[in-house]
C-alpha cells in the first residue's frame, strides 16, 4: 500500500465488500506493529499486481483501530468503519 506521494505505508490486511461490492480496505502500518487504517474505495487511484496506490496521504486514512467513535458525516463511514472494526476483533 502506497500513499499518494508514492512512499510504502503499510500492506492490505483485509478487502472490506458489501454484497459483493468493493468498498476499501484495511490497511495493516509499517512499521510493525503498527495500527489498522481503513482506505475508503474512492480514497485509491490504482489497484496492480504489486501494491495499491491511494490518491490520498496516509494521515487522510481513517483509523480503524483508535477508536470506536467514529464522525459520520454524510459519508456513511460509520457503518464501513464498524464492520473493519468488527472484522480486526474476530480475528484477535
Amino acid at each position: 500500500m502506497y500513499d499518494r506521494d508514492g512512499r510504502r505505508i503499510g500492506v492490505v490486511e483485509h478487502v472490506m465488500a458489501v454484497g459483493g461490492i468493493f468498498e476499501g480496505v484495511i490497511v495493516h502500518t509499517h512499521p510493525l506493529p503498527g495500527h489498522h487504517l481503513h482506505a475508503h474505495a474512492d480514497q485509491i487511484a490504482e489497484i496492480r499486481e504489486r501494491g495499491i496506490l491511494l490518491s490520498v496521504a496516509a494521515d487522510e486514512l481513517d483509523d480503524v483501530s483508535a477508536s470506536r467513535r467514529w464522525a459520520d458525516g454524510d459519508r456513511g463511514l460509520e457503518p464501513r468503519l464498524r464492520r473493519a472494526w468488527d472484522w480486526l476483533n474476530s480475528k484477535l
